[in-house]
Protein backbone atom coordinates (compact mmCIF):
# COMPACT_ATOMS: atom_id res chain seq x y z
CA UNK A 1 0.00 0.00 0.00
CA UNK A 2 1.35 3.06 -0.70
CA UNK A 3 1.22 5.89 1.82
CA UNK A 4 2.19 8.75 -0.21
CA UNK A 5 2.94 9.94 -3.38
CA UNK A 6 5.34 13.16 -4.05
CA UNK A 7 5.35 14.07 -8.13
CA UNK A 8 8.82 14.99 -9.78
CA UNK A 9 9.45 16.84 -13.09
CA UNK A 10 12.08 14.37 -14.13
CA UNK A 11 13.15 10.62 -13.55
CA UNK A 12 14.78 10.69 -10.43
CA UNK A 13 17.73 8.76 -10.60
CA UNK A 14 19.40 8.91 -7.56
CA UNK A 15 18.28 8.98 -3.97
CA UNK A 16 18.70 9.26 -0.50
CA UNK A 17 17.09 8.70 2.72
CA UNK A 18 18.55 11.78 5.95
CA UNK A 19 19.89 10.18 8.88
CA UNK A 20 16.98 11.17 11.02
CA UNK A 21 14.52 9.27 8.63
CA UNK A 22 12.92 12.83 7.98
CA UNK A 23 13.81 13.96 5.01
CA UNK A 24 14.65 12.36 1.44
CA UNK A 25 16.16 13.81 -1.33
CA UNK A 26 16.11 12.92 -4.88
CA UNK A 27 18.62 13.63 -7.72
CA UNK A 28 16.60 13.31 -11.32
CA UNK A 29 18.51 13.72 -14.95
CA UNK A 30 18.17 17.60 -15.70
CA UNK A 31 20.78 17.90 -12.59
CA UNK A 32 18.16 18.97 -10.19
CA UNK A 33 18.38 18.01 -6.50
CA UNK A 34 15.20 18.05 -4.07
CA UNK A 35 14.87 18.08 -0.31
CA UNK A 36 11.60 16.23 0.50
CA UNK A 37 9.76 16.75 3.96
CA UNK A 38 8.09 12.89 4.77
CA UNK A 39 6.15 13.49 7.64
CA UNK A 40 4.23 17.15 6.34
CA UNK A 41 4.65 15.17 2.78
CA UNK A 42 6.09 18.37 0.88
CA UNK A 43 9.07 19.72 -0.78
CA UNK A 44 11.03 21.60 1.10
CA UNK A 45 13.67 22.95 -1.43
CA UNK A 46 14.96 22.66 -4.76
CA UNK A 47 18.80 22.22 -5.23
CA UNK A 48 20.23 22.81 -8.45
CA UNK A 49 22.84 20.19 -9.02
CA UNK A 50 23.83 20.95 -12.59
CA UNK A 51 22.80 20.43 -16.26
CA UNK A 52 23.64 16.79 -16.19
CA UNK A 53 22.31 13.65 -14.59
CA UNK A 54 22.45 12.88 -10.76
CA UNK A 55 24.00 9.44 -10.38
CA UNK A 56 24.37 9.53 -7.01
CA UNK A 57 23.69 11.00 -3.52
CA UNK A 58 25.19 10.84 -0.06
CA UNK A 59 24.38 12.33 3.37
CA UNK A 60 27.05 11.71 6.05
CA UNK A 61 25.98 10.20 9.42
CA UNK A 62 25.55 13.67 11.13
CA UNK A 63 23.04 14.81 8.50
CA UNK A 64 25.17 17.75 8.08
CA UNK A 65 26.76 17.13 4.13
CA UNK A 66 25.12 16.41 1.24
CA UNK A 67 27.56 14.78 -1.89
CA UNK A 68 26.31 14.14 -5.13
CA UNK A 69 28.04 12.69 -8.48
CA UNK A 70 26.31 14.45 -11.72
CA UNK A 71 27.41 12.37 -15.18
CA UNK A 72 27.88 14.67 -18.06
CA UNK A 73 29.27 11.78 -20.21
CA UNK A 74 32.94 12.68 -20.20
CA UNK A 75 33.71 13.88 -16.81
CA UNK A 76 31.97 13.55 -13.84
CA UNK A 77 31.52 16.52 -11.35
CA UNK A 78 31.58 15.86 -7.79
CA UNK A 79 29.54 18.68 -5.42
CA UNK A 80 29.55 18.97 -1.30
CA UNK A 81 26.95 20.93 0.28
CA UNK A 82 26.45 22.00 3.87
CA UNK A 83 22.68 21.48 4.40
CA UNK A 84 22.49 23.77 7.54
CA UNK A 85 23.31 26.13 4.33
CA UNK A 86 22.24 24.68 1.46
CA UNK A 87 22.14 27.41 -1.48
CA UNK A 88 25.88 27.18 -1.51
CA UNK A 89 27.77 23.91 -3.20
CA UNK A 90 31.63 23.26 -3.42
CA UNK A 91 32.44 21.40 -6.43
CA UNK A 92 35.21 18.64 -5.67
CA UNK A 93 37.98 17.76 -8.10
CA UNK A 94 38.04 14.72 -9.28
CA UNK A 95 40.70 13.04 -10.73
CA UNK A 96 41.26 13.95 -14.24
CA UNK A 97 39.19 11.98 -17.06
CA UNK A 98 36.97 9.64 -13.80
CA UNK A 99 34.23 8.59 -14.58
CA UNK A 100 32.36 8.21 -11.28
CA UNK A 101 30.06 5.56 -10.16
CA UNK A 102 28.81 5.81 -6.30
CA UNK A 103 30.33 8.50 -3.20
CA UNK A 104 29.74 7.65 0.42
CA UNK A 105 30.37 8.89 3.67
CA UNK A 106 32.92 6.84 6.40
CA UNK A 107 30.59 7.15 9.48
CA UNK A 108 32.63 10.20 10.96
CA UNK A 109 31.19 12.15 8.34
CA UNK A 110 35.02 13.78 7.65
CA UNK A 111 35.87 11.58 4.84
CA UNK A 112 34.30 11.10 1.48
CA UNK A 113 35.11 8.04 -0.92
CA UNK A 114 34.10 8.28 -4.50
CA UNK A 115 33.77 4.52 -6.64
CA UNK A 116 34.63 5.20 -10.00
CA UNK A 117 37.64 4.58 -12.86
CA UNK A 118 40.02 6.42 -10.17
CA UNK A 119 38.67 6.16 -6.97
CA UNK A 120 39.21 8.89 -4.49
CA UNK A 121 39.19 9.49 -0.73
CA UNK A 122 38.55 13.52 0.44
CA UNK A 123 38.94 15.29 3.36
CA UNK A 124 35.90 17.15 3.55
CA UNK A 125 37.18 19.89 5.32
CA UNK A 126 40.87 20.45 3.07
CA UNK A 127 39.28 19.03 -0.07
CA UNK A 128 42.63 16.54 -0.31
CA UNK A 129 42.81 13.71 -1.84
CA UNK A 130 43.88 10.13 -2.16
CA UNK A 131 43.48 8.36 -5.32
CA UNK A 132 43.51 4.53 -5.60
CA UNK A 133 44.47 3.08 -8.68
CA UNK A 134 42.83 0.11 -9.48
CA UNK A 135 42.60 -2.93 -11.61
CA UNK A 136 39.25 -2.08 -12.56
CA UNK A 137 36.83 0.31 -12.66
CA UNK A 138 35.17 0.26 -8.67
CA UNK A 139 31.10 0.47 -9.14
CA UNK A 140 31.20 1.07 -5.30
CA UNK A 141 32.63 2.26 -2.10
CA UNK A 142 32.48 1.70 1.61
CA UNK A 143 34.29 2.33 4.90
CA UNK A 144 35.41 -0.57 7.67
CA UNK A 145 34.45 -0.21 11.29
CA UNK A 146 36.78 3.10 12.17
CA UNK A 147 37.84 3.92 8.86
CA UNK A 148 40.36 1.50 9.00
CA UNK A 149 39.65 0.27 5.82
CA UNK A 150 38.14 0.68 2.19
CA UNK A 151 36.23 -1.95 0.58
CA UNK A 152 35.50 -1.55 -3.57
CA UNK A 153 33.29 -3.53 -5.52
CA UNK A 154 33.70 -3.98 -9.31
CA UNK A 155 31.85 -5.26 -12.83
CA UNK A 156 35.27 -7.50 -12.79
CA UNK A 157 33.25 -9.76 -10.19
CA UNK A 158 35.91 -8.60 -7.40
CA UNK A 159 35.61 -7.40 -3.97
CA UNK A 160 39.16 -5.50 -2.86
CA UNK A 161 40.04 -4.32 0.82
CA UNK A 162 42.67 -1.48 1.39
CA UNK A 163 44.24 -0.96 4.63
Amino acid sequence: MCLAKFDNESPITASELHPDGLIFITGDNEGMLKVWDLPNQKKLLDLEGSDYTIKSIAISEDGVHLATIDDNKEQSIAKLWDLRKPNNSINIQLPDDSKANKLRFNSFGNYLGVAGVKTSIFNIKSLTSTTIELESSSSDIAFGINSTYIATSSLDRNLRLYY
